[in-house]
């Protein structure tokens, strides 16, 4: 119990660090501890709930959560505990097993699967901007509506799926760099083309930029996280199927864009301002040699430089070398833009909301109207994720929300605490009272940066078995021409067309055309 117990506060910290956004002081609610909204003579309504709360263990019915929301809303919940919500196999047989719950909180995505079948109800977007407006408007300000969250939630051109989003979903990858080496070695311009970068991969490289006369250090790793804007600036991320502008869907590792890239990551990896150990190494290498100073750039997701984070990858720096300070460079300019990458957006995936056929425009209005509410009221939000004000939590001086005393697993499922959730809270919410002023600071630029996909840019609205069968084994023979070509251990033009036919012998042109179907 005591690792669960740890694992969970662990869980629920990382959460709260990055889920959803809250709710400026001047809008907040009205007390939670008085529930008056939305009260009703009339007999409460059912809902059966297939609830998930953040531990991904076992759910409790009638907690005190539960019944605050009953209480507000003039409803009776019946939560759903007969199924392992920490697994798909038991969510799947929950289904095939005749149930039908109004509505569903996803873990993965199965809504295509249960459309198709006929278990969910269709939903119209009018509905959805009705009743959840404010919901949908933070989603607005996340993605693109049109290209990106329409096709995600839509199966055979109908809606099923109420998406989400959350400020996590826009982080984008980042290049921090040693401002402190720089400043040694006199440079005092910030990269702004491919050309820049390479000069300061170099020095910091070859001039010995801590200053220790021994040749000790590299531009940057290039491992678990990628090549960072070298990668952006060509357009594309390895291994992904991007839908392009006339309609077509490509396998990126196939196109001329990578073959580019290749090759100038083969011509700088000769250079020697790569960790040639860079195809081998864990990402905990990668930050090990980061916070001992052999490295000028390390690339990784925003969030782990973020100043709040106890492990942020900046403090494993400074904590081994007080001096040292860290710049964070803008995508540079190169043959195809300039670009960072971010983790795919799937709007009808993780956290997103299903309804059962059988659940009717009254409870749908009405789950609709309890979520909305869960997102822009941050009394709330906080009322049943962190516990009751003034024992659980409470607002500092400047709005923050601080906990009063630590939520272990046992307590935390119990309560109820993080069985309504995710909500889709705005940027400027999250800020206001879950981001510190040194996190606001941080990701305020970081988050406007150009970025493309790290996977599919395109949602399809059928399942690919092709893909299903194949895409393992194709990734495997692109990993492996990837870093073959990179360490100069083949010839990228001469081995080329080699390499385009194998992967066509794996199933590649049969994934392809399964999606170019699709999208049609």
């Amino acid at each position: 119990m005591k690792r669960l117990m740890a694992l969970s506060l662990a869980v629920l910290l990382i959460f709260l660090c990055l889920a959803g956004c809250g709710q400026s002081n001047a809008n907040r609610g009205s007390s939670t501890e008085a529930p008056t909204a939305n009260q009703s003579a009339d007999e409460p309504m059912v809902i059966t709930w297939l609830a998930r709360n953040q531990f991904n263990y076992y759910n409790v019915k009638d907690t005190e959560c539960q019944l605050y929301v009953e209480e507000r809303y003039n409803v009776k919940i019946d939560i759903v505990t007969t199924t392992d919500i920490g697994s798909a196999e038991s969510i799947n047989l929950y289904w095939a097993s005749g149930n039908i719950p109004d509505v569903a909180v996803l873990n993965y995505d199965p809504h295509v699967k249960l459309a198709k079948q006929g278990l969910l109800r269709e939903l119209k977007l009018d509905d959805l901007e009705k009743y959840a407006p404010d919901w949908m408007n933070t989603i607005y300000s996340f993605t693109d509506k049109d290209k990106v969250m329409m096709p995600q939630i839509m199966v055979d051109g109908k809606i099923y799926v109420l998406p989400w989003m959350d400020i996590s979903s826009n982080q984008p990858f980042v290049m921090g760099a040693r401002k402190d080496w720089m400043d040694n070695l006199g440079i005092t311009a910030i990269p702004k083309t491919l050309d820049d970068l390479h000069d300061l991969l170099w020095a910091f490289t070859y001039d010995d930029p801590d200053g220790n006369k021994v040749n000790d250090t590299f531009g940057m790793h290039g491992g678990p996280n990628g090549f960072g804007y070298i990668t952006g600036a060509f357009g594309i991320y390895p291994n992904a199927y991007y839908l392009q502008d006339d309609g077509n869907v490509v396998y990126t590792t196939t196109t001329e864009q990578y073959k580019e890239l290749l090759k100038l990551l083969n011509s700088w990896f000769a250079e020697g301002i790569f960790d040639p150990e860079f195809a081998t190494d864990t990402r905990d290498i990668q930050r090990q040699k980061w916070a001992n100073g052999a490295l000028g750039i390390l690339v990784d997701h925003s969030w782990w430089f973020s100043p709040s984070l106890n492990v942020n990858v900046a403090k494993l720096l400074t904590d081994n070398d007080p001096d040292a300070e860290i710049v964070y460079l803008e995508p540079v300019e190169g043959p195809y833009g300039k670009f960072t990458y971010k983790y795919s957006v799937n709007t009808a995936g993780d956290g997103s909301y299903i309804f059962g056929k059988n659940c009717s425009d009254e409870k749908l209005y009405k789950i609709l109207e309890i979520l909305n509410d869960i997102g822009r009221d941050v009394d709330l939000y906080c009322r049943l994720n962190y516990g009751i004000e003034g024992e659980d939590w409470e607002f500092d001086e400047i709005g923050m929300v601080t906990r009063l005393q630590e939520l272990d697993l046992e307590d935390g499922i119990n309560r109820g605490i993080m069985y309504f959730y995710p909500s889709a809270r705005p940027y400027e919410i999250t800020t206001a009272h879950f981001l510190t002023p040194e996190d606001v600071k941080h990701y305020d630029p970081l988050y406007k940066f150009p970025t493309i996909n790290m996977g599919s840019n395109f949602n399809s609205p059928v399942e690919n078995d092709a893909f299903n069968t194949y895409s393992a084994d194709i990734t495997t023979a692109a990993n492996e021409f990837y870093y073959s070509s990179i360490m100069g251990m083949n010839d990228i033009d001469a081995d080329w067309d080699a390499f385009l036919k194998s992967l066509d012998g794996l199933g590649l042109q049969e994934i392809l055309k399964n999606y170019n179907e699709a999208m049609k």
